[in-house]
């Protein structure tokens, strides 16, 4: 058995470990893009700033009325379409998860040094914490999809001024 850095750690653990680095250096800049991207609090704002003006610019010229049923039926199924996605991509991280703990727990064909079994359980769980994060990406371009689409919502039935 061949041993990299002075013939303290097997070859397969150090790339291993090397492995882990690359991915936690670029998934904490890919998070750090996604939290300046993604903003509740900028959004939330912005669509109560949307909201109170439509309300002024209502109110000034006295045309406030209650939406059309047929608003309150699209937004019912914006609701009700969200919400099946929502709980589709929370089934497949469920199942994703599952599957993970699968493999972690097989030995099957798993060296029997400690090293290897390191190895073999940091390789696992890498291409876990891979599949939580396309998981995670999956959900967030979903919220991103509905928020686009309560935004247009609003922007069709609330906002509009006649």
């Amino acid at each position: 058995m061949s041993m990299a850095n002075g013939g303290f750690i097997e070859p397969g653990l150090s790339k291993a470990i090397e492995q882990w680095q690359a991915y936690f250096k670029e998934s904490m800049e890919s998070s750090l893009g996604l939290m300046s991207a993604v903003n509740p609090l900028k959004d939330a704002a912005e669509v109560t700033q949307k909201v109170s003006q439509a309300m002024v610019e209502n109110l000034s010229s006295g045309k406030i009325a209650p939406p059309p049923a047929e608003a309150l039926k699209e937004l019912s199924e914006l609701q009700s379409a969200g919400a099946q996605r929502l709980w589709e991509g929370c089934t497949q991280t469920i199942k994703d998860s599952r599957s993970a703990t699968e493999k972690l727990l097989s030995f099957d064909g798993v060296p029997s040094t400690p090293q290897g079994l390191l190895t073999h359980l940091l390789q696992s769980n890498l291409a876990a914490v891979k599949q939580y994060q396309a998981d995670a990406s999956a959900m967030a371009s979903t919220m991103s999809e509905m928020q686009s689409a309560y935004n247009a919502w609003l922007d069709k039935y609330f906002l509009k001024v006649q």
